[in-house]
């Protein structure tokens, strides 16, 4: 809620489309994590006013989309707060701290996999909701 309220960029707060993108390990803010090999897209909004409540992105209008290399990494959070907040202003968030299991386990499997394929990405795949269900239920 935090980053629709004051973007960080003045083309509105970002969040990463549906689509399927490439990651390689990187550093984020000083920490080992999954930066852009690709390009992305994201959606950005509006500043979003305190005086009108937020309930899911599926009902806030996007104001624009933007494809290019924009830093949108994939990282652990820094405290261990149960919501994402200020922790990300358009990256995907693990809810996990850098040095708690969760974390640790899904980058080491990453790890894991890029050396067996001797491959410097993965890919991303990124669904919306309806998407997902569709796709799980058909």
């Amino acid at each position: 809620m935090y980053w629709l309220q004051h973007p960080m960029n003045i083309n509105g707060t970002a969040r990463i489309a549906q689509g399927i993108y490439k990651y390689k390990v990187g550093i984020h803010r000083g920490h080992q994590a999954l930066t852009q090999y690709s390009k992305v897209t994201v959606n950005r909004y509006e500043p979003h006013s305190s005086d009108k409540p937020w309930f899911q992105w599926k009902d806030e209008p996007i104001a624009s989309k933007q494809t290019d290399f924009l830093a949108v990494d994939i990282h652990a959070k820094s405290s261990t707060s149960k919501f994402v907040d200020k922790a990300s202003a358009g990256c995907t968030v693990i809810n996990s701290t850098w040095t708690d299991p969760p974390w640790k386990d899904f980058f080491s499997t990453v790890e894991a996999y890029l050396a067996t394929q001797h491959k410097p990405y993965i890919c991303y795949c990124v669904l919306d909701q309806d998407t997902a269900i569709s796709l799980i239920q058909s």
